[in-house]
């Protein structure tokens, strides 16, 4: 019974030591376990063709990069790039139809030609062959060709600007109706969220992109009076072309017609029209209607530019106040 005591606490020992060295291991695994991060799977490295893909491939991950880095930036240098793009192709575009509407006018062949520096003498020329015939002095016949180069110069620079009007007034028109079309969409999609609450940011600077657009084209028609400048450059341009038809008809019949109708003697007659034939009646009469004609048709007009108040009512339509009402 004594013998037995000794073996009994030593077994006892013993499995108390192995419970604490597997306790201690465990312990350890699990530290180690906590403390290593969980290997994670290498990313597999997209496959870029050749070396022209992979040019490609840096190029598109630059330009986006550069988009995240600074997007507001980038999208307004691209919206004013292509406003210019519109407007340029706009401005070719209003040329080639006022060339069209104005093509089958003489002016518009000589208006090519005008800028020749031996037009004035080439004009001159081919009135002299019937100026000669006119039984007049010879100060008097210089005098009449003046005054026909006059007419035909007149005509052509007022036919020059009632195309460059057209031209402008097509362009102004149609680049404030693309951009009132653009700013009323996007302020309709910003209407529910507000100018400040809106969270596409690219929307917002296509608005203020768009409405700027609008204003200022839209403001420049009344501000440079495009539509009556038109009317008067036009008209202007008629009353010489009439005037210069008058003359060469002169030359031709020897009889200048007055721009006065005589009215009828009798009820039912048709009215006539008085001829003038002596070539110094007729040059007073064509330096009366250079004086009543001449006109310089440039009209703007400042009252109409835009104030801070009018582009702050844009502004506010977008607000979040005016959206909840």
């Amino acid at each position: 019974m004594d013998a037995s005591f000794p073996d009994n606490s030593l077994e006892s020992s013993l499995e108390k030591s192995s419970l604490a060295q597997s306790e201690h291991l465990v312990q350890e695994k699990a530290e180690v376990s906590v403390t290593t991060p969980p290997t994670q799977p290498q990313e597999q490295k997209e496959n870029v063709p050749g070396l022209m893909g992979q040019a490609a491939y840096g190029v598109s991950r630059f330009f986006l990069l550069l988009v995240d880095y600074c997007e507001e930036r980038a999208i307004l240098i691209f919206l004013l790039l292509l406003a210019y793009g519109g407007w340029f192709l706009l401005c070719r575009t209003g040329q080639d139809i006022s060339n069209k509407l104005f093509n089958s006018y003489e002016h518009s062949i000589v208006s090519s030609n005008i800028k020749d520096s031996n037009f004035r003498e080439k004009y001159q020329e081919s009135l002299r062959p019937y100026v000669n015939d006119l039984n007049s002095p010879e100060p008097v016949k210089e005098r009449l060709i003046a005054q026909a180069l006059e007419v035909k110069i007149k005509a052509v620079s007022e036919f020059e600007m009632t195309k460059y009007f057209y031209t402008q007034f097509f362009v102004a028109v149609s680049m404030a109706s693309i951009g009132a079309v653009i700013s009323a969409v996007t302020l309709f999609s910003m209407s529910k969220s507000g100018w400040d609450n809106c969270k596409s940011r690219p929307l917002v600077t296509i608005f203020v992109v768009s409405s700027g657009i609008t204003v200022f084209f839209s403001s420049s028609i009344f501000i440079f009076q495009l539509e009556s400048n038109i009317a008067e450059n036009k008209k202007l341009y008629l009353g010489y072309a009439a005037l210069e038809d008058r003359i060469l008809s002169y030359l031709s019949t020897k009889q200048f017609a007055l721009s006065t109708v005589d009215a009828p003697v009798n009820p039912g007659q048709a009215k006539t029209r008085s001829f003038i034939d002596k070539t110094t009646e007729v040059i007073s009469y064509i330096d009366g209607e250079l004086a009543a004609i001449n006109n310089i048709a440039i009209g703007f007009d400042a009252a109409k530019i835009p104030n801070y108040q009018d582009l702050q009512k844009l502004t506010n339509e977008a607000s979040p106040g005016k959206s909840s009402q």
